[in-house]
């Protein structure tokens, strides 16, 4: 698969639109940090409240206190992921339509598909607590392994090296497995947007379809942005790649897809058609 087409198209998307789409993109981290600053004054707020005003006896008060706060970081999270699928729903439209907008975009997303974008978000947290609990326990037991083994009166210093980089290789190894794994349900939103399907486990499989045989592919492809993702640290390349890494997804999920439709009409007949020539 040629990757560096890939980027090119996305770039293609980006022209005369940049600084927009970088608003666009940035407006989930803005969202979350204003939400944790709000929840941070909310904890002290609500520790100084006195609820015996309320007639609440301090023992309700406390779990009163909690509830409350829970609620908040549950509602941020909320508002968290929808300001991301916003932001994922208009990167896909303006990959197929170079003059949407992003009040637009919102309106061709309805309540039924933003509910099965929330399910289908849930679902994938479950899966890759999962795929980590496997990928990530040969870590742990070796990790579980050397705690053991340090309180023991058997201790080694070259036995505990030895066990602190096996952990460490597997650790690495789990990490990479996960990361390659997660890889197949990539393609949840734009399944979403495109057939506007509402069953969160037929998304989870159309995007293992599309993703079958390409997952280290997709894998490596993210990773050619990492060297780009650190240049962010001087905050100024920022500007250019949180766009430009947002809009390759979607253009890659276009060639995935459009590559798909292009082998089956290759394999349909080729009919000619034989004229015969009229005398003069």
């Amino acid at each position: 698969m040629n990757t560096s087409y890939i980027k090119l198209n996305a770039k293609k998307h980006l022209v005369k639109c940049h600084f927009k789409c970088f608003l666009v993109s940035i407006l989930p981290y803005v969202t979350i940090v204003l939400l944790g600053v709000l929840n941070y004054y909310l904890y002290f707020m609500l520790k100084d409240i006195d609820f015996s005003f309320f007639y609440l006896k301090p023992s309700y008060a406390v779990y009163l206190r909690a509830t409350l706060f829970t609620l908040s970081i549950c509602l941020s999270l909320i508002l968290w992921r929808v300001t991301n699928i916003f932001t994922n729903n208009y990167y896909y439209l303006k990959s197929r339509k170079g003059d949407i907008t992003y009040f637009s975009s919102i309106k061709h997303l309805s309540f039924k598909n933003f509910c099965t974008l929330l399910t289908t978000d849930i679902l994938k947290l479950y899966l890759s607590v999962a795929w980590g609990a496997l990928y990530f326990a040969p870590c742990v037991s070796v990790v579980a392994t050397l705690y053991y083994y340090w309180n023991s009166d058997e201790f080694s210093r070259n036995i505990a090296l030895i066990l602190v980089i096996s952990a460490f290789i597997l650790f690495l190894i789990g990490s990479f497995f996960l990361f390659v794994t997660l890889k197949r349900y990539s393609m949840c939103y734009p399944i979403v947007c495109e057939t506007d399907e509402k069953d969160s486990l037929i998304i989870l499989q159309k995007s293992i379809e599309i993703m079958n045989g390409k997952c280290l592919n997709f894998a490596f492809y993210n990773i050619s942005f990492w060297g780009w993702v650190l240049s962010c640290f001087l905050v100024l390349p920022i500007f250019y790649v949180l766009p430009y890494k947002q809009m390759s997804k979607y253009s890659y999920y276009n060639f995935a897809t459009r590559k798909k439709v292009q082998e089956e009409t290759q394999q349909k007949p080729i009919v000619f058609y034989i004229q015969r020539r009229k005398e003069v």
